[in-house]
């Protein structure tokens, strides 16, 4: 049969220009005749100009059509580093089946300078996550990080073309530097290992499990005034694969020895996996902080 053109050079994607490049893998399931295609994309200016700003990975199919399957987040990824020949801040994606879900296993940079090498000209150490999709590709986990070594190098992940229902096996590559000796890179010459790993998705995926994102009041790195009333605020999402209802979630604050001087518990009603929700908690008094 003729070719099939899934993704074109350049696509257009909301305000952005988006093209195809690094890694590229396809996988069917076990008796099927339909492949799912995941691909790795970033911003372009032109064909040949691609930004670490922007990565993010796809899946089609002909049935799905194109979909994301990891989105791009400025807060997670770095949007510029010292340049590591063909790799983008998220990709080198591989995809296959477990039972009946899609795992799509990728390297990615964090936007955290404790995963910068000194050594290797500030290159930063690369780490594995995963995601899975239970409803044949449709909608996509957040990522998880399956290696979290800030010091170490993970890259070129690989899964297995067949997986028990409930794990995947995976391997990838592990160094001591970041970067590579060989290209432009011009990182120390080190010695690599391949890494195996039975990754357990009923752990690692937990249907009912959720995250504090962050503070969104007192704003981040600004002092509350002495003697100033405040009503804290935190922006929690639901990393679970299940919709969760009233979840329970405190907000606590301790003092230089560590003794809790403040505590409020409130209830998020309910909340979808994968979706984000800013809950905002009883007042602490000025005279608190007195």
């Amino acid at each position: 049969e003729a070719p099939v053109p899934i993704f074109p050079p350049t696509m257009p994607f909301g305000a952005e220009t988006l093209g195809v490049w690094v890694g590229v893998d396809l996988a069917y399931s076990r008796g099927g005749t339909q492949p799912i295609v995941a691909i790795n994309s970033s911003r372009t200016s032109d064909g040949n100009l691609f930004n670490f700003a922007g990565s993010r990975i796809f899946v089609w199919s002909p049935t799905l059509g194109l979909k994301t399957a990891v989105a791009w987040d400025s807060l997670m990824y770095p949007s510029s580093m010292v340049t590591q020949s063909n790799h983008l801040a998220l990709g080198w994606p591989a995809i296959a089946y477990s039972g009946n879900s899609i795992v799509i296993a990728y390297q990615g940079f964090l936007n955290d300078d404790a995963t910068n090498d000194t050594l290797s000209n500030g290159r930063k150490f690369g780490e594995i996550f995963i995601v899975q999709s239970t409803d044949g590709g449709n909608t996509w986990t957040l990522p998880v990080n399956v290696t979290n070594t800030p010091q170490l190098d993970e890259r070129y992940p690989s899964i297995s073309t067949w997986n028990p229902p409930g794990y995947a096996y995976l391997t990838w590559q592990e160094d001591t530097r970041a970067g590579s000796a060989a290209f432009t890179d011009l990182s120390p010459i080190s010695l690599a290992k391949l890494v195996f790993y039975k990754a357990n998705l009923n752990t690692i995926f937990p249907a009912n499990d959720l995250s504090a994102v962050g503070v969104t009041a007192p704003s981040p790195g600004k002092a509350v005034s002495e003697g100033t009333a405040f009503s804290p605020r935190a922006v929690f999402r639901n990393i679970g694969l299940a919709t969760q209802t009233s979840i329970p979630v405190r907000f606590e604050i301790l003092n230089a020895a560590q003794d809790i001087v403040y505590t409020n518990t409130q209830s998020i009603a309910s909340l979808n996996s994968t979706a984000t929700t800013e809950v905002t908690f009883s007042e602490v008094p000025g005279t608190l902080l007195t």
